[in-house]
């Protein structure tokens, strides 16, 4: 969030200088980060998904066909499935779609404070 605010202050600074080759530079980092930061947060979102998707189908599969050991190991699978898998960052944001969007409005945000100063 710091940087793309950081980077696209400078990026208005070489705009305003009309230096073209800061500019592109700028733009493409600001490009990657975000892109970076795109893919860890899907792949973050995926993986919440299928562990979701995990749960719900053991529950609604034909359990109650299952002999006593089966039954009582699926019993085990399905509590330990509840807990849905999150990617973090060292336990501090859960990477997904919903903490993208929060890192691109709060960028936002400070960038444009940040315009209006210059």
């Amino acid at each position: 969030m710091f940087y793309n605010c950081t980077i696209g202050y400078l990026f208005l600074i070489a705009i305003s200088q009309h230096q073209k080759v800061l500019i592109f530079t700028y733009l493409l980092s600001i490009m990657s980060v975000n892109m970076v930061l795109f893919l860890y947060c899907h792949a973050g979102q995926c993986l919440y998904n299928e562990s979701t998707k995990l749960s719900d189908s053991l529950y609604h599969s034909c359990w109650y066909n299952l002999n006593p050991l089966q039954l009582k190991h699926q019993l085990i699978f399905l509590t330990q499935s509840q807990i849905c898998l999150r990617l973090t960052g060292k336990n501090i944001c859960i990477f997904s779609y919903e903490s993208f969007l929060n890192v691109i409005k709060s960028s936002m945000a400070y960038f444009s404070v940040l315009r209006k100063i210059l």
